[in-house]
């Protein structure tokens, strides 16, 4: 049993997966690129007004771009049944990756955001009552 979930995860070339497989591995990598551009240009947006979205999240978009640029790489590499880059532990660990890298920066969007978004306004509003005390005033 494990012998055969062994060498079915490292087989050297294992060949061309079928259709339906490199059409869900197509449309991964495409939402990981499409994805990480799309939140590119929200970041590019948001990182003049919003302090805290581009401290936590500066490089998510770029991320996603390289694991489906890896992803797109890696089933070239299959297609074509290269021995050793076409094992089958190299897709599984990538899609692993890019599923730790979504939930890490969906926990992140959900519990800490919100948190530095109301320190970042409320050390914001501290700092303009402490600057206009011991600024110079016309008499």
């Amino acid at each position: 049993m494990i012998s055969n979930l062994l060498s079915y995860f490292f087989a050297k070339a294992p060949g061309a997966p079928s259709i339906k497989v490199y059409s869900v591995i197509l449309i991964i990598q495409a939402l990981l690129v499409i994805g990480g551009l799309i939140l590119g240009k929200v970041y590019n947006n948001k990182k003049k007004s919003d302090i805290a979205y581009k401290k936590l999240f500066k490089k998510f978009h770029k991320r996603l771009i390289t694991l489906g640029i890896i992803l797109i790489f890696l089933t070239l590499v299959r297609f074509e049944n290269i021995p050793y880059f076409a094992m089958r532990i190299w897709t599984y660990l990538t899609l692993a990756l890019a599923a730790a890298v979504i939930i890490f920066y969906g926990k992140q969007y959900l519990k800490e955001y919100q948190k530095m978004k109301e320190n970042i306004k409320s050390n914001k509003k501290t700092k303009t009552k402490k600057s206009k005390k011991y600024t110079t005033s016309k008499k």
